[in-house]
Order: C-alpha cells, then structure tokens, then sequence
C-alpha cells in the first residue's frame, strides 16, 4: 500500500469537488527533527502536538487563526495510527473544513541523523505535566542531590528504552563494592531522570568521608563549574585501608566468569555480577588515581604540567591502536572504526619532570613521584582492558537479544522491522514468554515517541529530587541569565591564545570543519577522530584520566570545561580565549 493510502486507511479523507476548504496547513510527523511531537503549520500559526497523550498534549508556538483542537485530536490519532506500522518521516499538506481532514499531498522525508545529544531550547516544556511528576517518586527522605557528568563518557545523554530500563533494574549496582567493605551506601546510587542516568552524590560524599577523603578531585573530573567555585583546593589521599580487597584481578576474574555464563535464561544475574564488578573496578581506579595524583599536584599545582609528564610519558594506549569500539555504551548503537590518531611516541621521563616540575622540590621528591606516575600508568592499562572488556560484554548481550528478537520474528510475535531496544527489558522478556497482553506496537511506540522528547529535555548537571517536577523552570532560568553572558572564566587546560568559530559535535556522522573550536557535552573515545583538526574543545567537563585528556595533552589542545550547558549558548559564534577569558565576539545563537 502506497503512503497515500495508507494515510486515507488510517482517516485522511480524499478531496472532491462537493468539498470546501476553509483551512491549509502542513504536518510533519516530528518537530525540528524530533519524532515524538507533530507539527502542524499554516498561515499565522504554529502548532506542536505531543504523539501518545490526549491531555494538554497541545503546545501552540503561534496561535493566530490555529486549528480547533477536535482537528487537533483528529491528526494526533492518524498519524500516530500510521506510526504503529510505518517508522518514517512524512510531510503532508492538508486541508480542514473544520469537519474533517483532507488529504492533498504527502511524502517522505529522510530521516533525521542519529545525535548523541539532542537536548535544545523549547518554546515550551518538552514533556507533559505527568511525566515530569513521575520522576519525583517520593521514596528518598533525604534532600539527595543528583550528579550527571559522571556518565558522560560513557553514555549518550539519553538512554535508549531498553538500555535505561536496565539502568532502573540496577539502580543498585554501584552498592555491593561498599556494602562488603563495611562502607554505608544509601539508595539508589543511579538515579533516572528523563531517560538520563544520573548517580547519587549523597552516595558518594558519604563514600569520600569514610575513606577520609573529600571530593576536590570528584568535582575536578565531574563538575568543573563547583570545582571552580572552591576557595581552596585540596586533594586529600582516601585511606585505602579501609578496603578489604582492592585486587583488580579478582574482580576481573569474577566479571569475565558471569560474562561467560552470561545468557537469555539467567540474563539479569548474571549481566549484574558483571556490570557490578566493573562499578568495584573503577572506583578502586578513581581512589587509587586520586592518591597517586595527589602525590604528584602536591608538588605541581599546575596540572596541565602533570598531565604532560603523565600521557608523554606513557608506553601505549588504545588511542594508539586500530579497533572498532562502540562510541557508547547504549544498545541502540553500533560498533565504530576507529583509527589510531598519531603514533607513539614516548618522551624520558626525567627529561619531562625537568622540564615541567619545580627543580628544588624535584629533587627532594623524585623517587615518590616517579613511584606515582608509573602508578598512573598501571591504571591507565587497567582503564584499557576494562574498556575492551566492556565492548566484549556488549556485543554478547546484542546477539543474545537479537537471536531472541529473531526467534519472535520467526514465530510471528513481533515484526520484523522493529528493534528490540526500543522496548523495555521487562516488556521484551514478557512477549517472549506469552506474558504481555497489551498491543505491544503502541507501547513499542510510545517508547520511541517518550524517548525522543526526553532527548530533547535539559537537566541540570546536578538536581535535588524535590526540584525534579520543576525541572523546566530551573532550567529555563538559567538558559535566561547564560544568554546575556559574553565573558566567560572556565577551566582550562594546555592554554593558549586561540580564535574561531565554533562547531556543535553532537552527532559520531558529524564532519569536523578544519580550525573550529568543538564543543561537545562529551567526547568519548571511538569520536577522538572527528576532532583531529580542532583549535580547542569545549566540554562540559573532561577527567583527567579520559582518553579525550589523553588526547589533547599529547597533541596541545586546550581543553575548557566548566561551562553547564555550552551547547544551549555557543550557538554558531565566534570564540576569543585569551588570558584565561573566553569571549564571544560575534554570536548567532
């Protein structure tokens, strides 16, 4: 069946000459490339309709002569009954009577392209009344506050449905490495807001303190923009003591055993344990990284400097290396190649400690720093093989799913062109087993219709769980009061006077133009490519032992951080940096 057909089979009316036409308008099945809203435009309005609700699901952008809303209720129920078998991107030019809805032409239209981050500034809030009220479940007394950067380079900002329900299944998973260390832990350490991963920073300040540490370094890697708030840094060294067992090996061994085991039937437990021993893996990282770059800063405040002798100091690194690797730990996404950037090559390190530490305090201290670099190079090779570890776990659980989703498709329960990852895990697992009475296409739409405007919602870098209902007036106010700021003072590393136009890396297809000034809300390993030809980057934050640090350290590209939202206010702009200033000179956002 032809798209015009299938459009009048799901309530379109052809036109004849009985008919009068008092209204014109186009619709597209999306708005600016969101496919969870539909558009609706004509002479002196404007019109967004939210797909899947009929309650306040209207967002008028102009409203001069718009539509009734029974023809608004009217498009809402047709083209959200054609997305039940058609997964494409239409435009339509229709006409009203005030009556019915006719048909005059309609095609479709490519596919937007796939963003890692879509977040954007709306003329209205991007999620209905309930699904803000939802996220605030009530269980948690404290006034617990949430922290997002942390997942930043590993995640895209939004989760896919299958991918975040995991994330709800495991909001734990964090817990067990505390909890057989006697250190208290409070729930849940993952937090999912709009269908973005958040941690639990109570958690983590609780874990700090015990460890008798703090969270300078947290806020370092994490949240650039509180990190230059502190009136005094101080990196304080964890008491490793604490812990029982802090032997990378073990937990290797633990997770590669599950991952082994890992299949369909004991899918949950076995993918927990392995994902639970990766959560043990990095936090020993992070403290023992913490302790050796302590060391190290205690002698060297400038850390740009440390960072020097670190990374050119280092025998290898997988940003050295030819693989594909997944650009993000998401299940709606595929493996990427990617090409090695520059080739090794290692400096002495006696000759870089020289050269970038004070000389008096170097000799009294050059044994215990040298003990901590190569302290931090035996954890960089640790963050290495967790990395390709990771990319292992991933491919297994694609195939076991889709072998799965297969086997559906053979015995006729699903069809064949929809992805498993667009369901929730539970809501997969209960049409597998004869479990789910719903109609599995409206809910399998619906998930892509919610999930595309939680792509769309800004949240703040950090969020008290009372706040989150009024998400999007917090968020508006602070898009407000950025937008009439021209100077900025971040945090910057491998500094240098530069001047460019700014580029919004926001999609792994993007083509980079040659001296641009990228900014990103994160740059993860398999996109370190796309930025080859870049001035300087903008992130919204860059830890010290990321492969995107790794990269501008050896290559001298400044890195700038601490800026929230910098995709919401660069816009295409022309960017001054310039003693320790970032100025917009010329601004088109």
């Amino acid at each position: 069946m032809n798209l015009k057909d299938t459009l009048i089979k799901c309530g379109f009316y052809e036109v004849n000459n009985s008919v009068t036409l008092q209204k014109f308008f186009k619709i597209l099945n999306s708005y600016k490339g969101n496919y969870g809203y539909i558009t609706v435009e004509g002479k002196n309005f404007k019109t967004v309709l939210i797909k899947g609700t009929y309650k306040n699901f209207i967002k008028e952008i102009k409203s001069e002569h718009s539509l009734p809303k029974s023809i608004y209720t009217k498009i809402a129920e047709i083209i959200t009954s054609f997305e039940r078998d058609n997964f494409e991107h239409i435009e339509i030019d229709a006409g009203t009577d005030d009556k019915n809805l006719y048909l005059l032409k309609c095609k479709k239209i490519p596919k937007p392209i796939k963003r890692f981050d879509k977040r954007d500034i709306l003329p209205f809030p991007p999620l209905t009344h309930i699904e803000y009220s939802l996220f605030h479940d009530g269980l948690t007394k404290e006034n617990t506050l949430y922290s997002n950067n942390f997942f930043s380079y590993l995640l895209p900002e939004t989760l896919s449905p299958f991918s975040a329900s995991l994330f709800k299944i495991f909001e734990n998973v964090l817990n067990p490495f505390f909890m057989e260390n006697n250190i208290k832990t409070l729930e849940p350490s993952i937090k999912h807001i709009f269908g973005k991963p958040f941690i639990n920073k109570n958690n983590l300040d609780i874990v700090f303190r015990t460890l008798k540490g703090n969270d300078h370094f947290y806020l370092l890697n994490y949240a650039p923009h509180l990190f230059l708030k502190l009136k005094k840094i101080k990196f304080k060294e964890f008491d490793l003591n604490i812990i029982k067992n802090i032997n990378f090996e073990n937990y290797f061994d633990d997770a590669r055993n599950s991952y082994e085991e890992l299949n369909f039937e004991q899918f949950l437990d076995n993918l927990f344990v392995v994902v639970a021993n990766l959560a043990a893996i990095f936090f020993i990282f992070f403290f023992k990284f913490n302790n050796a770059f302590t060391t190290l800063y205690n002698t060297q405040p400038d850390i740009s400097k440390i960072l020097k002798v670190i990374y050119l100091s280092r025998q290898s690194s997988l940003i050295t290396n030819n693989q594909t690797l997944y650009p993000f730990f998401d299940f709606s996404y595929n493996k990427t190649n990617f090409s090695k950037i520059y080739e090794t090559t290692t400096y002495d390190l006696n000759t870089l400690l020289k050269e970038f530490f004070p000389k008096t305090r170097l000799a009294l201290k050059k044994k215990k720093l040298i003990q901590a670099i190569s302290e931090i190079h035996n954890l960089l090779d640790i963050k290495d093989r967790a990395v390709l570890f990771a990319n292992n776990i991933f491919d297994k659980v694609k195939k076991i799913i889709e072998n799965k989703k297969d086997e559906l498709v053979e015995n006729h329960k699903l069809k064949k062109n929809i992805s498993p990852f667009n369901f929730d895990f539970k809501e997969f697992t209960d049409i597998y087993s004869d479990n789910f009475y719903a109609n599995y296409l409206f809910n399998y739409c619906f998930k892509i219709w919610q999930f595309e405007r939680y792509s769309f919602q800004i949240v703040p870098n950090e969020i008290f769980e009372e706040d989150i209902p009024q998400n999007h007036s917090i968020v508006s106010k602070m898009i407000s009061k950025f937008n009439n700021i021209m100077t900025f003072h971040p945090l910057i590393f491998f500094e240098k006077e530069i001047k460019g136009k700014t580029f919004y890396l926001k999609s792994t297809k993007d083509e980079i133009e040659t001296d641009s000034i990228i900014y990103s809300k994160s740059i993860p390993l398999p996109l370190l490519p796309k930025i080859n030809k870049a001035k300087a980057i903008i992130v919204e934050s860059a830890p010290v032992y990321s492969y995107l640090m790794e990269y501008a350290t050896v290559t001298d590209t400044s890195i700038i951080t601490g800026l929230r939202f910098s995709p919401m206010f660069f816009g295409n702009s022309i960017l001054q940096l310039k003693n320790k200033t970032l100025t917009i000179e010329k601004n088109s956002r």
